[in-house]
């Protein structure tokens, strides 16, 4: 059943992407680093800051698709935990002028991980926020985002962030370098969730 479920979640994250490339207009990825407030109600309830990786895509005229993940280490009943979120969301958007407000919503999946225990579960998110351009290169973002950890959304986090598109090459590499270590560390689950998708079909049949 957990295999299953695993198997589940890698198959809604890795959609939307599949999705976004095959119906993406000409036009590049824009990437944002942003700062955040993670407020959290897992295996213990607090606050921590957070860092947060994006990519955004246009795929129609109001309609965007963005891939990335969230990092965060909460103080949990069990002692310091990192929690890593990657997630795939749509985002409908409006523009007026240089204010550009936008709604969305997606699947993911989270990893809690301590000394003594790893954990995936799904994760179902809505984010809510504002890209206001102050030049024709640079702009800033804010955005608040409420996501539901397991089907039953038996624990939250919420998210208060704030950021630039336009962040510097070398924030960009740093944030690079960051993201490609959470993958490093966790290739081994990462591994396993690719080989349950590959069984989901016979799965599917039991």
């Amino acid at each position: 059943m957990h295999c299953r479920n695993r198997a589940i979640i890698l198959s809604a994250f890795l959609l939307l992407p599949c999705l976004a490339t095959a119906r993406a207009q000409e036009g590049p990825w824009q990437l944002a680093v942003t700062g955040a407030r993670v407020d959290y109600d897992l295996s213990g309830v607090g606050n921590a800051p957070g860092l947060a990786v994006r990519l955004t895509r246009d795929i129609a005229s109001n309609v965007s698709v963005e891939l990335g993940g969230l990092f965060a280490k909460p103080d949990q009943q069990f002692g310091s935990s990192t929690l890593f979120i990657p997630e795939a969301l749509v985002r409908y958007g409006w523009r007026f002028g240089r204010i550009a407000p936008y709604v969305g919503g997606g699947l993911g999946a989270a990893l809690v991980k301590s000394s003594f225990h790893s954990d995936w579960d799904p994760t179902m998110a809505v984010a809510a926020g504002t890209s206001v351009g102050l030049t024709d290169r640079f702009s800033i973002v804010g955005e608040f985002r409420l996501r539901g950890h397991e089907w039953r959304a038996t624990g939250t986090t919420t998210e208060i962030a704030a950021g630039s598109p336009g962040a510097s090459a070398h924030v960009k590499e740093q944030a690079a370098r960051e993201f490609q270590e959470l993958l490093r560390r966790n290739q081994t689950q990462l591994l396993f969730l690719t080989g349950c998708w590959k069984r989901l079909p016979a799965v599917a049949a039991l």
